[in-house]
């Protein structure tokens, strides 16, 4: 402390004029925030009592004095505090009472004994400040004894310059000024206080606050002091709770009709503090003092504090809702006070939602009780249901609106969303009029943008967005998380309230997301243009690039939640011009792609408009918004002109554009475009040219379609809008070579990456798209391709997909085979997929295969007759249930044995060869597949008809026919001869494995030369082989012991008899050990 204090303080108290300047000086010294001061105070006013004038309670002034110093110098902290609080019971007014009630001028410089008292009671107040949270408690009772002695008027002289002081250095502190600028004491202290805490200015404000709740309110009065407490509110809650944008300008305006309170001003943008609780807390305080008045209306500028309480009702915090609410029952309204027990219950997050359902708004179930007397029923009735009275509704709902809004946004840890489900079920039974003063309860500050102002019929949303260019200012002060909540809140109402709403305000909705949408494209252009550091900006790009794809999101589900309502045609406009445009432009990435020989500038769009793009292609209403034409710039020149394109057209344009590290792979993007293509092909159906005066895209500009050297199965000039976006010629270009891009073989030499890693979807498209074309270099492109992959490896890539796929693939190859250069090939190399595959459904289209090649320009005349043996061999019975059609199988199969048996040359001309393999798996299937005995017999004795066939005829080099027989062999024969072999272990495959037995044995019959062969013949008892003395084969005899059947292994193990089985058997065994036979295979 330093020692100019008492002399400071001396000179200040002598020699002063009459109107006492020095106890002025003396009492803000003891209003202060530091103990310090006080104490430095205290002493210099006991030191020099002696030197003031006489005055018969000199001693007694002294011992107050004293007292209040050994207070000051008592520590206010854990150890002490309780005995602080016992010196200071000794302060109380009644002690020294006789001081106080002196008003004589007994002493100059300190006044008369009411000077004194408040004095005193200056330092009680400035006790507050002492940051010991237990010892403010103990302060309430000797505050309490000076209030009652000093009365109203000295009380709240005391009181106002304390809390006026506080006000003054908080605001101060705010905007960054000294706090000791405040007094002239602090100034000359300053260096004392130093070694202390910073004062708690906060807390001594909410502190002063609480002690009005705890005085008796007949002491102080406080209804009486509103012109000073009014004030004090709206200073607090409009400068540190409720932050309102600068640019707007509001008045409150507040109208009494038939003693009810009616809201009547405009929405304020409002942004609550709710996190700072140095703001919450004194308003808290506050909202409890003004809700014990008993005549709210007298009050110091009533019209404002009552529109404060209806803004406060907003607030996400239940206890501010409850205090606010707390202020309105104090003007005790009929329409209001029978359902305060309700809003109570309401209030509590606990009894939140079982509450919310009891409040009958549903005008009907209203109705249906309007017989009952009011008196009975006003509030309540039998089924605890709150109905509200028709002469309530309109003040009560307003209030309840208000309650919900501040309740949809309170954070609660669980099951937040069921509440909000129910708060908004609750609004879709309100009347129109409630639902749009929710709306713009919610999305009231966004529209202060509107230039028409939003409760007008029509909005001009096309001048608004072009007016927010010249507020930046303003578009820059709205915040980010803002417009999240907005974009959120949107989409809560689309899903849960959107079948409530009218077409107005569906409208407006679409208004405010588009308002939204371009003040995030105004956003991030400022941002480009500021000359930020990337590290800096980096997190507000993010943010930003979340908000484009929320807003995109919002769209999909606005239109989805709206998709039979009227959408103003103007507001889609703008939506393209001013939001779609704009942001293409901006995001969009311009890439160079090889395209039809030459090189283009394409737009790499962001994802979100991607799927934007496809969700208006699964909605027929919405496709038209894809051919609307856009003014796009594909160059990063600014100077350049711009090209007018489509949604579609770009859409399409994402299929050509590939990065070079993933140029074979495919995208989720690619697969979704796709997708959206092959639903346009499904729409052929819809009849797009019916006129409907609601429908908007009628009225959009529509991009002109081009349908030139396009072949299209419909004569007829018009088609289905879809189909003909697909079918235009500029997008069907495109889409052509992003397939042939991965289904042709030609650019996967070096990758490993084949046609099965394609998404089903690939082949359901192209399987639709090919019943558009009639395109030669289409289908032989594709056929081709197509083929390799159902016929790789024998077909079992293709029986390890799933059975649509198949079918797809099936059915697309069927139909683009007639432009097959060499339909024999296909023939040749579609023969497995008859064994492997057995589905009815996949056979059939198999057959359509055939069927199809019978179109075929390149099919020989002679393989006709055996392609319509195939559609017998593959026939079912239209009588019956999954049944084939016997009769004309067996028919078909019998021809074939005599053409095998008699007609062989018929299978060797005209390239009639190739149906060999296809003939050979048929039989096989029919083998083991078929349950009709006939049947099954007639197929075995065809297949085994077929191997003595295929032996009589001559190498490859030795005819001119090009049949190999021993490729033949290897390649089709014994492969179905031991998958016939290998069936099945079961009673039922025992016919079917005999079959096969027989077949492997007339295979080494009539190929006994075979090296594969060799070691059965030798099993089954040939030992004879004569050669000439150079070696070349001479005579082959056939020794299989016709005459002595028990030699021959493979008759006996077939024998029906166990025994002769069991002989075979233990034969082989012998002839093993004694290695006579000896097994071994040849590659």
């Amino acid at each position: 402390m330093t020692t100019s204090a008492p002399r400071i303080l001396q000179e200040s108290l002598r020699g002063q004029s009459a109107k006492q300047p020095g106890i002025y000086l003396l009492r803000s010294a003891i209003r202060s925030p530091y103990g310090s001061i006080r104490l430095s105070c205290l002493r210099a006013l006991l030191q020099n009592l002696h030197s003031f004038e006489y005055s018969l309670h000199l001693d007694a002034i002294k011992e107050l004095v004293a007292i209040l110093i050994e207070v000051e110098e008592c520590p206010a902290d854990f150890h002490n505090y309780r005995q602080r609080a016992q010196i200071l019971r000794r302060v109380k007014f009644t002690s020294f009472e006789k001081i106080f009630s002196d008003t004589t001028n007994n002493i100059q410089e300190l006044g008369n004994g009411s000077n004194l008292a408040m004095l005193v009671f200056d330092w009680l107040l400035a006790q507050f400040y002492e940051r010991f949270t237990l010892y403010w408690p103990l302060l309430v009772e000797p505050i309490e004894s000076y209030a009652r002695g000093i009365g109203f008027d000295g009380f709240w002289n005391c009181f106002e310059q304390a809390l006026d002081l506080c006000w003054k250095i908080i605001a101060e502190i705010k905007k960054d000024k000294p706090e000791n600028e405040n007094s002239d004491i602090d100034k000359n202290f300053s260096s004392s206080s130093l070694q202390q805490l910073p004062p708690d200015y906060n807390a001594f404000r909410l502190q002063l606050l609480r002690l009005l709740l705890k005085l008796p309110i007949n002491i102080i009065k406080p209804e009486k002091r509103t012109n000073f407490l009014s004030p004090k509110l709206l200073c607090l809650y409009r400068e540190e709770f409720v932050q309102i944008d600068e640019y707007l300008n509001y008045d409150s305006e507040m109208t009494e009709e038939n003693n009810c309170g009616k809201m009547n001003n405009d929405l304020r943008t409002l942004n609550f503090h709710i996190h700072k609780s140095e703001a919450v807390s004194p308003l808290k305080a506050m909202l409890s003092l003004f809700g014990n008045f008993n005549n709210p209306r007298e009050i110091y500028k009533e019209q404002e504090i009552k529109g404060i309480y209806y803004e406060l009702l907003l607030v996400n915090e239940p206890e501010v809702q409850r205090l606010a609410l707390g202020c309105l029952y104090s003007y005790k309204y009929n329409w209001l006070t029978p359902y305060r027990a309700s809003l109570e219950r309401l209030l509590n997050e606990k009894f939140f939602r079982e509450q919310l359902v009891l409040f009958g708004v549903d005008s009907q179930q209203t109705d249906a009780i309007s017989c009952e007397q009011h008196g009975r029923t006003v509030g309540k009735n039998s089924s605890n249901t709150i109905l509200l009275l028709d002469e309530h509704r309109k003040d009560f709902i307003p209030i309840l609106l208000r309650i919900l809004y501040g309740s949809l946004h309170t954070h609660v840890p669980q099951r937040g969303k069921a509440k909000r489900i129910a708060i908004f079920r609750f609004l879709a039974n309100c009347l129109s009029d409630e639902l749009e003063l929710f709306l713009q309860l919610m999305f009231g500050p966004i529209c202060s943008f509107f230039e028409n102002g939003f409760t007008k019929t029509d909005i001009s949303i096309s001048k608004t967005l072009k007016c927010l260019y010249d507020k930046k200012s303003q578009v820059q002060s709205v915040s980010l998380n803002k417009l999240k909540s907005i974009l959120g809140s949107l989409t809560d109402i689309f899903i849960l309230l959107g079948p409530s709403l009218n077409d107005f305000q569906t409208n407006f909705l679409f208004n405010i997301l588009l308002l939204s949408g371009h003040i995030i494209l105004l956003r991030d252009q400022m941002l480009s243009e500021n000359n930020a550091v990337d590290e800096e900006i980096m997190p507000l790009v993010r943010q930003l690039k979340n908000l484009r794809l929320l807003f995109m999101e919002t769209i999909i589900k606005f239109l989805q939640a709206f998709e039979s309502r009227i959408i103003s045609v103007t507001a889609l406009e703008t939506f393209f011009k001013e939001i779609l445009s704009p942001l293409i432009n901006a995001k969009g990435r311009i890439v160079a792609v090889d395209l039809s020989s030459q090189r283009e500038s394409l737009i790499l769009l962001p994802s979100s408009l991607i799927k934007m793009f496809c969700f208006w292609i699964k909605i027929r209403r919405y496709q038209p918004l894809l051919n609307v034409p856009l003014s796009i710039k594909l160059t990063e020149n600014l100077q350049s002109n711009v090209t007018i394109l489509t949604p579609f057209s770009l859409l399409c344009d994402q299929l050509l554009i590939f990065n070079k590290e993933f140029v074979n792979k495919i995208k989720y993007v690619h697969v979704e475009i796709v997708q959206a293509c092959c639903f346009l092909l499904n729409s052929y159906d819809d009849q797009i040219c019916i006129r409907d005066e609601k429908d908007f895209s009628l009225s959009l500009p529509q991009a002109e379609i081009q349908l030139d050297k396009i072949e299209t199965i419909y004569e007829i000039s018009k088609i289905p809008f879809g189909v003909g976006l697909i079918l235009a010629k500029s997008n069907v270009n495109k889409i052509l070579q992003h397939l042939s891009h991965f289904i042709n073989g030609e650019h996967l030499k070096n990758e490993k990456i084949i046609i099965a890693h394609l998404p089903p979807i690939y082949f359901e498209f192209i399987n639709k798209l090919s019943s558009f074309i009639h395109d030669p270099e289409f289908g032989k492109l594709f056929a081709n391709t197509l083929l390799q992959y159902i016929t790789n490896k024998n077909g079992k890539v293709l029986r390890r997909q799933s059975v649509d796929k198949i079918h797809n693939l099936l059915s697309t190859f069927a139909r683009l085979s007639v432009h097959m250069e060499n339909p024999l090939i296909a023939i040749r190399l579609i023969g497995p997929l008859f064994s492997i595959l057995n589905r009815r459904q996949s056979r059939e289209h198999l057959v359509g295969i055939c069927s199809s090649l019978c179109g075929n320009k390149q099919m020989m005349q002679g393989a006709l007759n055996l392609l319509k043996l195939i559609e017998s061999l593959e026939s079912w019975d239209v009588r019956r249930i999954s049944e084939p059609d016997a009769d004309r199988r067996c028919e078909a199969l019998l021809c074939l044995h005599d053409m095998y048996e008699f007609d062989s040359d018929k299978l060797l001309v005209d390239g009639a060869y190739e149906f060999l393999p296809l003939f050979a798996h048929s039989h096989a299937h029919a083998i083991i597949n078929s349950s009709d005995i006939s049947l099954r017999g007639n197929a075995a004795n065809c297949f085994r008809q077929l191997i003595i066939f295929a032996s009589k005829q001559q190498n490859t080099s030795q005819n001119s026919y090009s049949f190999n027989s021993c490729q033949f062999l290897h390649s089709h024969l014994i492969p179905l001869v031991i998958r016939g072999i290998q069936a099945g272990n079961d009673e039922k495959m025992e016919p079917v494995r005999q079959e096969f037995f027989q077949c492997l044995i007339q295979l080494m019959r009539s190929f006994p030369l075979d090296t594969h062969l060799m070691t059965l013949r030798e099993i089954s008892g040939d030992y004879a082989d004569t050669t000439d003395l150079n070696g070349v084969i001479k005579d082959l005899i056939y020794l299989f012991h016709y005459l002595d059947q028990e030699m021959d292994f493979f008759e006996c193990a077939l024998h029906i008899q166990t025994h002769k089985r069991k002989q075979a058997f233990h034969l082989l065994a012998k002839r093993l050990n004694n290695e006579e036979v000896l097994f071994y295979y040849t590659n």
